[in-house]
């Protein structure tokens, strides 16, 4: 019984985690546009045309910040990155996203 219980337990880990992806570049385009919910700020990194299932424009991955989560810090954080020419790393979970079918970001950092 343990045994079946912890195999279930570790499927169900491997599953939820299976969208996750990630990308470092530097920020191509930074800015915010409207979308049917209403608006939301986006990143473009340099170099990532594709991620999975997440939409693209003009060929490159958009990456949306959610309104309903605390996104100002990130986007902060994206803005100085461009300001300063450095890559950021951004993580996604491909079941995340808008009505467009661009991924949400999960997480944003200045790689070391």
């Amino acid at each position: 019984m343990k045994f079946i219980i912890t195999m279930f337990l570790a499927l169900m880990t491997t599953s939820s985690h299976a969208a996750l992806s990630m990308s470092t570049g530097k920020v191509n385009s930074i800015g915010f546009a409207t979308v049917s919910s209403g608006w939301e700020e986006y990143v473009l990194l340099e170099g990532v045309s594709s991620l999975g299932s997440c939409a693209t424009s003009s060929g490159l991955v958009v990456f949306r910040f959610n309104r309903d989560e605390d996104y100002s810090r990130g986007f902060s954080l994206a803005l100085s990155a461009y300001a300063s020419g450095k890559k950021i790393s951004i993580r996604v979970d491909q079941e995340h996203k808008n009505s467009r079918g661009e991924c949400y970001i999960k997480m944003i950092t200045i790689p070391g």
